[in-house]
């Protein structure tokens, strides 16, 4: 399934906090669009999507916000 989150409003690390949690409700090959302004940095959804096991795809980098996609591979966390 498509999920879609905006999360524009919120400052770091508010935005990674929530993702997370987002995440660990998805079942796998679920994705999960997020809009995010810059305050957030790409770098920590990155790691974010490393220890999760998901696959991050970047959509949009405008100067209003940041546009991602993180699709879930696994249903757990890596060993």
């Amino acid at each position: 399934m498509d999920y879609q989150s905006d999360l524009r409003e919120y400052l770091c690390p508010l935005p990674l906090i929530m993702a997370k949690q987002t995440l660990t409700k998805l079942a796998r090959g679920d994705r999960l669009t997020l809009l995010m302004n810059h305050s957030t940095a790409l770098q920590d959804m990155e790691r974010l999507c490393e220890q999760q096991n998901c696959a991050l795809t970047l959509l949009e980098n405008t100067d209003a916000h940041l546009k991602l996609r993180i699709q879930k591979l696994s249903d757990g966390n890596p060993t």
